[in-house]
């Protein structure tokens, strides 16, 4: 995150962050020096959001969760693909 609010700083650009999953609530739970790990982690998460006019999740559920915890407005943006299961386990898109 560091590296991307640097680069946005820099050139003067907006970043739009997509979160896939939760991995900020567990990011640095079980290691030595978790806390002020997760204090840092939880600073640069509020600049790169400051940063962003648009921030995107996976799911309804998980924007309305990110709106609760973090505020501000995340929109759903999820996987492109309609896929469908073939029986022999390859996945095929139309």
């Amino acid at each position: 995150m560091r590296l991307v609010i640097d680069v946005a700083q820099r050139f003067k650009i907006p970043i739009i962050p997509h979160f896939f999953d939760d991995w900020l609530s567990t990011q640095y739970a079980d290691c030595p020096f978790g806390r002020q790990l997760r204090h840092r982690m939880s600073e640069y998460l509020n600049l790169v959001l400051a940063y962003a006019p648009l921030r995107m999740t996976i799911s309804e559920a998980m924007s309305e969760e990110y709106r609760r915890r973090y505020g501000g407005d995340f929109r759903e943006f999820g996987n492109c693909l309609e896929a469908g299961e073939r029986t022999d386990g390859v996945v095929e898109t139309s």
